[in-house]
């Protein structure tokens, strides 16, 4: 226990502040408010359209996965579902693991909607020759960005990859992808991004992987990802002992902002696998959700949740949003992915309404989602600010706001508590969750576990 405090101090000081952490806005010699001629300003509420969701189930897919079933076995499978159904395709993620599919039956076939829950309902069993799980997938759609010009073009392959580093602190960045011909991010002189060819099977020479594509090119032509990740380095550069890491961008939604279940399977796999050989990712950033029917969470043995116990066991700690329709996760028929699901590694963030100079109890922001049960923590809703350099013109000042980006600060957090601690996964969120920093306000009792808040300077 004396150890565990001790740590915790180390952490404070490496903070700078214990009562209060400055985290999330940009800060320079000029204030960038004054910023008429200097700025092109960019406002991203992610709120601001109020959707309840950005989730829809597909109509002709079944997510199954595998475990400790042989291949004789998983052919054996295979065979007597395409014999039963000869239009269906069996997809396997491009990178990650083999011990997961998806099964694409044709869109056309009469009935295809009950086929689908026929056939998700006697996969999921348990015998002496492994267990067998099957769940209908769905589509996930990030809030609608403002137009977004990346400075590279598609198709690129990254040139500033880092090389090996057992020191650094390794976080994985499932969005968008990210805008790595920007000097702020990556560049000759800042070789950031994580070097995961040398742990997989994939492109030896690339960083991370497009799971909506299927290749290497990791370019966010979006905008999310990028905004996320420079939060995220903003804070670890700003640090007065600059922290060490490494970036691993996973890209599972394209240009428009659409995903699916399918894509951020796959792309833990491939973390899951990185990790299997000796890459440590210790946190994923998961900046991303919706409202999904309850059943998906009604058990702890889902896919899903069985796949983070997976990455627990690696000591990889997952950061996720609580979303941003002012809903409550923990009651009604609908759930939310990712928070609703119960697992001892996932650190889920809400937004308080965070007010320059405010010396009161905070109030949960109007448009964060909430759970007494589900959310661990509020930090700053509002209030995000980073800055990206155009060389033909002015530079961008984005102003941010939503749960995305308060997960991203709790992400850079979860960075420096590794560095002055160590411990990862669970313990790692449990070290989070005790440091000094961490306060109550009684406005968010009932609403946020704990009524834990992290206030911002």
């Amino acid at each position: 226990m004396k150890l565990k405090i001790t740590l915790l101090i180390l952490v404070c000081l490496g903070i700078t502040s214990c009562s209060k952490w400055h985290y999330g806005d940009h800060k320079e010699d000029e204030d960038p408010k004054d910023n008429e001629e200097k700025y092109n300003e960019i406002i991203v509420e992610e709120g601001a359209n109020g959707q309840h969701g950005k989730i829809s189930l597909s109509p002709n897919e079944v997510v199954v996965t595998y475990d400790g079933v042989d291949a004789i076995r998983k052919t054996e499978i295979r065979d007597s579902i395409t014999t039963e159904y000869p239009g269906l395709e069996i997809l396997k993620c491009d990178c990650g693991s083999d011990d997961i599919e998806m099964w694409q039956f044709d869109p056309a076939t009469p009935n295809v909607e009950a086929i689908i829950e026929g056939v998700v309902d006697r996969l999921p069993r348990r015998n002496p020759r492994g267990r067998i799980e099957g769940e209908q997938s769905f589509i996930v759609s990030l809030p609608e960005m403002p137009p977004y010009v990346a400075q590279g073009q598609s198709g690129g392959e990254p040139a500033f990859i880092a090389p090996r580093d057992e020191n650094s602190v390794n976080i994985a960045i499932l969005d968008t992808g990210i805008d790595y011909f920007r000097p702020e991010l990556t560049s000759s002189d800042r070789n950031v991004l994580f070097p995961s060819g040398d742990f997989t099977g994939c492109i030896s020479t690339q960083s991370g992987w497009n799971f909506t594509q299927d290749n290497q090119d990791i370019l966010d032509e979006n905008g999310h990802g990028t905004y996320v990740t420079k939060i995220i380095t903003d804070i670890l550069d700003a640090e007065e002992t600059p922290v060490n890491y490494q970036i691993l961008p996973l890209k599972v939604f394209d240009s428009e902002g659409k995903g699916s279940y399918w894509n951020i399977l796959c792309a833990l796999t491939y973390v899951k696998s990185i990790n299997e050989n000796g890459g440590n990712i210790h946190i994923v950033n998961a900046s991303f959700g919706g409202a999904v029917d309850r059943a998906y969470f009604s058990s702890d043995d889902n896919i899903f949740a069985h796949l983070l116990g997976e990455l627990n066991d690696l000591g990889v700690l997952v950061t996720t949003s609580a979303g941003n329709a002012g809903r409550d996760n923990d009651s009604g028929p609908e759930g939310h992915f990712l928070s609703s699901y119960r697992t001892k590694n996932m650190l889920t963030v809400a937004g308080y309404n965070y007010i320059e100079g405010d010396t009161g109890d905070p109030q949960l922001h109007e448009k964060s989602n909430f759970g007494n049960e589900s959310v661990q923590v509020a930090m700053a809703f509002n209030g995000y600010e980073v800055i990206l350099g155009y060389p033909s013109g002015l530079d961008d000042l984005v102003k941010l706001e939503g749960t995305s980006y308060s997960t991203g600060a709790m992400t850079a957090l979860a960075a420096i508590v590794y560095r002055e601690t160590g411990v990862v996964s669970e313990g790692l969120k449990s070290a989070i969750l005790s440091l000094p920093i961490v306060s109550y306000s009684p406005n968010l009792d009932g609403k946020i576990e704990e009524g834990r808040v992290i206030l911002r300077e």
